[in-house]
């Protein structure tokens, strides 16, 4: 292989990105380019292709160019799964779900189950088994299985029904002897379960879904762990064709780090111990159009509202630390620093180091840098003046507005924070930071599983977040998941080990990585 064609110029990452984006509605983040180089030259000389861009066009333009992209697409996707993974939703399916859509339901009519993004098959096959297990041998009349997914060469492995025992850790021993046969590679999942799922190659991001075998809609569809691999817009395609495929009151399972949150209003959540499953609303289509409208009372009272870019209008603001029992510890945290200001707010204008000659680029590092010495100091109200004038300069900065929320969440003000999130979704929704936001928000506002599911989304976008460990882990804690939150507190504490003790966790806090350390130790015990 030649030297110079073992890496992709920048207009060549970009072209290929665009092109799986288009084809496959799928987001390669920069992380990924490097594990799929190799794949993509390999697949380029085997077709005879020595230009990036060559190549590229084939794969775009024809039907061979499209099995190579079937093959590079499975360098990004991850197929890791396991028979019951996330066993609280099968409770759910088992328990609640079930009953529910088989009441009163005639013999002739089976319920229709699409499993969405199948890979090899655990998924759909704990879904027959769970069928069998409640309904015993009317399951098979009673219940018909669809399984999809883009990539052929895992439907096919699939289909052969063989497993090795990483992939049946979560199941229990009972359900294994009855169903599986063990053999010198591993297990043989048993034909009679086999024969219950229908595999079919299909791109659920197209946004059009296969047909059940009866011409009728689906009772159930599984899409877990998919759209984490989707642009904003794909998801809302996709999510929009799951609601017109469903059932009235049909029910859309979704992995544990995803959310329908702005995403759709059509779907109503409902939680049963740890199992989360979307209930589908039976709404005109019509009143499907924009943002879900959050509709929720706050558990804090909010502050008079401030002048500033979340806001518009202008009022008195009381004193930030008057009545400071409403602010969350995991916001608040203990000081980076010994020094505390009292210092009249009337005289913090006079004060600003802000020099109005430096570029604005320039000014508005500095302000930033100055609100968050004021944020050390518990001055909010200055704090939040510096960032106000930060972004009267710079609209868009990021930085800016996401230090800006989390002022904003500790002096209790949500709806103002919740009307930046939902306004700048469609931007931000891959931002760590920004998720990070939306899970202080979520929390204060009692939205346990929201919170849940965007610091989850925080680790995913970036595995390296030890605040975001440490909170998960405390949130699974008070919901009773001890293991899984011990955990979330080890793996906090691997993160920090290489860290300076004296610094801070996550830009703009008071928590330094040593005082996360302790508490992390200590939450664990």
């Amino acid at each position: 292989m030649p030297k110079s064609l073992r890496s992709l110029s920048a207009e060549e990452q970009n072209h290929f990105c665009q092109l799986v984006r288009e084809k496959v509605g799928i987001v390669i983040k920069n992380t990924q380019i490097p594990s799929i180089t190799a794949t993509l030259f390999s697949r380029m000389f085997n077709s005879q292709f020595t230009s990036p861009m060559a190549y590229f066009n084939y794969l775009r333009c024809t039907s061979e160019g499209r099995d190579d992209l079937e093959i590079l697409v499975q360098e990004i996707t991850i197929n890791e799964t396991s028979f019951f993974r996330n066993p609280a939703q099968f409770t759910l399916l088992k328990e609640m779900v079930f009953p529910q859509l088989l009441e009163g339901r005639s013999q002739s009519e089976p319920l229709s189950i699409l499993c969405a993004g199948c890979s090899t098959g655990e998924e759909p096959y704990s879904i027959a088994i769970a069928a069998r297990e409640l309904l015993g041998l009317r399951a098979y009349e009673r219940v018909e299985i669809c399984a999809a997914d883009i990539d052929r060469a895992v439907l096919n492995l699939a289909a052969e029904g063989r497993y090795r025992d990483r992939a049946l850790r979560t199941t229990n021993v009972g359900v294994r002897e009855q169903y599986f046969r063990q053999n010198k590679n591993g297990y043989q999942l048993d034909e009679s379960i086999r024969s219950m799922v229908d595999f079919k190659k299909w791109n659920i991001s197209s946004g059009t879904l296969p047909p059940t075998q009866s011409g009728k809609s689906w009772d159930i569809i599984f899409c877990r762990n998919v759209i984490i691999y989707f642009d904003n817009n794909t998801v809302k395609n996709v999510i929009q064709a799951f609601w017109e495929a469903l059932t009235p009151q049909g029910f859309l399972f979704l992995g544990h780090s995803e959310t329908l949150w702005n995403i759709h209003q059509g779907f109503e959540l409902i939680q049963r111990g740890q199992g989360i499953v979307y209930r589908k609303n039976t709404i005109e289509a019509h009143e499907l159009s924009g943002l879900k409208v959050l509709n929720f009372k706050s558990k804090i009272k909010p502050r008079p509202l401030r002048s500033g870019s979340f806001h518009k209008e202008n009022s008195p603001v009381q004193d930030p630390l008057a009545d400071s029992s409403h602010v969350d510890h995991a916001i608040a945290g203990p000081s980076r620093t010994d020094q505390s200001s009292h210092a009249d707010h009337s005289s913090i204008n006079s004060s600003r180091k802000d020099d109005p000659s430096l570029p604005d680029a320039r000014r508005v590092e500095q302000l930033i840098c100055e609100a968050d010495t004021n944020y050390l100091q518990e001055q909010l109200d200055a704090a939040l003046e510096c960032l106000d004038l930060a972004l009267t300069l710079e609209p868009e900065h990021l930085e800016a507005r996401l230090f800006q929320g989390r002022i904003l969440l500790e002096s209790g003000e949500l709806d103002q924070v919740r009307e930046f999130i939902d306004t700048s979704w469609e931007k931000n929704a891959l931002h760590a930071g920004f998720q990070e936001l939306i899970a202080m928000w979520a929390e204060l506002h009692g939205e346990e599983d929201r919170s849940l599911e965007a610091w989850r989304k925080v680790i995913y976008l970036d595995s390296n977040h030890a605040w975001a460990y440490y909170q998960l882990g405390k949130l699974l804690l008070s919901l009773e998941n001890k293991q899984e939150a011990q955990k979330m507190f080890r793996t906090a504490l691997r993160v920090l080990e290489s860290r300076d003790p004296e610094e801070s966790v996550t830009p703009h806090s008071r928590w330094s990585c040593g005082a996360l350390m302790s508490a992390a130790r200590k939450a664990g015990m």
